[in-house]
């Protein structure tokens, strides 16, 4: 799952591409499972080789030295994300209105519950911001953001197991003072409502 940065990868600022992966679409039995982080350098334009399809270009996250990340060319030494997980697949997006990067899982309990995770890096902290019905495969959708919300799609819900639903999610972003290591920062206040 590659985390969505606007058309051509317009909103990205470090010139990484990232992507998120779980063990398993759907772990047998169901159950929460760790996420991961990886980046790869984004394609230069007139490059005759594009990062994007070479495994060996992939870095993936091994932890934080204090606020920065480290990154191990070994899978191996990938460490989970701090605060993020999921039963299956989900969908990841930044959204340049809230200043944050989102996650969207379909599934975080067996009962059909989804969730939407928020963190202000795509190492984290990640944040469990609401929970909804959904059931199964969530994406978000992008094009037409507009700095308080977008549209996403979850399959399930009622009797029959693959309906498509089609929601919207509005945040209300509020201004606050947070802290970060002891330094007083200001903070997105992050309160999304969903509808369908």
């Amino acid at each position: 799952m590659f985390i969505n940065m606007g058309q051509a990868y317009a909103l990205n600022e470090d010139g990484y591409l990232y992507g998120l992966g779980i063990g398993d679409e759907v772990a047998d039995p169901p159950q929460r499972q760790a996420v991961y982080l990886t980046r790869v350098p984004l394609p230069q334009p007139g490059a005759a080789n594009d990062p994007v399809l070479d495994y060996a270009a992939y870095e993936y996250f091994a932890g934080l030295d204090g606020d920065t990340p480290r990154w191990s060319a070994s899978p191996g030494d990938a460490v989970p994300l701090d605060g993020l997980e999921t039963m299956a697949q989900g969908a990841a997006m930044y959204h340049k209105g809230a200043g944050r990067y989102l996650f969207l899982s379909g599934l975080l309990k067996a009962d059909g519950t989804g969730g939407l995770f928020e963190a202000p890096t795509p190492w984290g902290p990640w944040h469990l911001s609401a929970t909804f019905p959904a059931g199964f495969i969530a994406s978000l959708i992008p094009k037409g953001a507009t700095p308080t919300g977008f549209y996403f799609t979850a399959a399930g819900g009622g009797g029959v197991t693959y309906n498509l639903n089609i929601g919207r999610i509005e945040m209300d972003l509020t201004e606050g003072m947070g802290t970060s290591q002891g330094d007083s920062t200001t903070t997105t206040v992050f309160h999304p409502t969903m509808s369908f």
